[in-house]
């Protein structure tokens, strides 16, 4: 598994309602982005795990496909470092309770000794289920 996400956006633009500032959905999935890749590179299993749906899927740009729990037994390994993460080109799509974000991921990488970071190119969905927004699904295509 090469790569599985994530971080990016700083100084969230808020939208104004009645005087009152909010979020809007597409900055909400923008700051979830970012905190599952701040999860990730702190290997912090318990946010990882809160983020990912029970029924998420991965499929890497090799074709291999991983689970949620591939990708919490990955971080748990002494032999995973993710070091760096930086998240570029965010572009998010909603259609009610699904978001789909488009972005360019940096990272720093190492599994079991080996170089697994690059620039990937992903694609991850998300869905809110009981009034929590959740990623299913994260695809990814190496660029570099």
């Amino acid at each position: 598994m090469k790569k599985l996400l994530v971080s990016g956006i700083s100084n969230l633009g808020l939208a104004v309602s009645a005087g009152i500032p909010r979020i809007t959905v597409e900055q909400e999935i923008m700051k979830l982005e970012e905190d599952f890749a701040e999860a990730e590179v702190k290997a912090d299993i318990h946010r990882m795990s809160e983020l990912l749906a029970d029924d998420w899927t991965d499929i890497e740009d090799n074709g291999s496909m991983h689970t949620k729990a591939d990708a919490l037994k990955l971080f748990q390994s002494p032999t995973t470092k993710l070091t760096s993460d930086k998240l570029s080109e965010m572009h998010v799509r909603v259609y009610g309770d699904t978001a789909v974000i488009t972005l360019l991921d940096t990272a720093d990488f190492i599994v079991d000794g080996k170089d697994a970071g690059g620039v990937f190119r992903l694609t991850d969905v998300w869905v809110k289920r009981d009034g929590k927004w959740q990623m299913v699904a994260l695809h990814s295509s190496k660029v570099r």
